[in-house]
């Protein structure tokens, strides 16, 4: 995934670690991942859980990364995220296999629903979208699992990743592109507070946090950068050599805004 790659790259500048990307056959990312030494690819689906002790024998720790769905059409998608919620807990069953005592999962800020006031991992989850419904359904099931099982768990929730290689259609890479060719940007009014946390530093955050012997619970992962998300399209204007125009108030999103506030 576009964060798993920054997270092998940070695991991999550890000393005698040895890392086991299990990848779907489909996905476009196994050769970027087969030119690391450190790395063994294995190529399965998800469902394939009961193959992955052949190919691996044991591992210390199982991070979950795995999730379809992400866009805007499948977000909404409850039958495809209702797969997902199945998945995570057979990467669960698969990890506990393998003798893992760690296992961390990225779930979203979107589980918290739509807040005004800072979010703390106190704050208590009302998600209305049917990706963030499962993302907490899979924290209440894998917290259960993971006592059962005797492993330590880390529900992580991430707030806005952006980097090299993020999805083309996210809003920092739809203004780079259209403010550097000169053309006019489509905005709402862009007047929602909003956190960006750069994926290396994403990566950095969820790689100490493995290391940490912390207790299972929830851990945000995000920036101490929260503003106005005017600011941050203004700042990317301005990387951009003040090219283009930020028409704000000319788009109508689906979804009504929301604020990211993370403490």
């Amino acid at each position: 995934s576009f964060l798993g790659k920054y997270i092998v790259k940070e695991l991999s500048k550890q000393p005698d670690t040895m890392i086991y990307a299990i990848i779907r056959p489909t996905s476009r990312h196994i050769e970027i991942f087969r030119t690391n030494p450190s790395v063994t690819v294995v190529v399965t689906n998800m469902d394939d859980v009961a193959t992955w002790s052949d190919q691996i024998g044991s591992a210390d720790a199982f991070i979950h990364l795995g999730w379809d769905g992400v866009g805007a059409e499948g977000r909404g998608n409850m039958q495809i995220q209702e797969k997902n919620v199945a998945d995570a807990v057979q990467c669960m069953k698969g990890a506990a296999t393998l003798g893992c005592k760690t296992f961390l999962f990225a779930g979203s800020q979107a589980e918290y629903g739509p807040q005004t006031q800072k979010i703390t991992e106190e704050t208590p989850c009302n998600p209305v979208i049917n990706y963030g419904k499962a993302k907490w359904m899979v924290c209440q099931q894998l917290m259960e699992m993971a006592e059962q099982l005797n492993i330590t768990y880390y529900h992580t929730r991430i707030f806005s990743v952006y980097g090299t290689g993020d999805h083309f259609w996210t809003l920092v890479n739809s203004c780079i592109r259209t403010l550097c060719a000169g053309e006019p940007m489509k905005l709402s009014s862009c007047m929602q507070k909003w956190n960006f946390l750069h994926a290396e530093d994403a990566a950095r955050y969820i790689c100490a946090l493995l290391k940490s012997n912390a207790a299972t619970g929830i851990y945000n992962i995000a920036s101490r950068d929260t503003r106005i998300l005017r600011s941050f399209v203004e700042q990317i204007q301005q990387a951009c050599g003040d090219t283009g125009m930020c028409l704000y108030g000319s788009y109508d999103p689906a979804e009504k805004p929301v604020n990211l506030i993370p403490d």
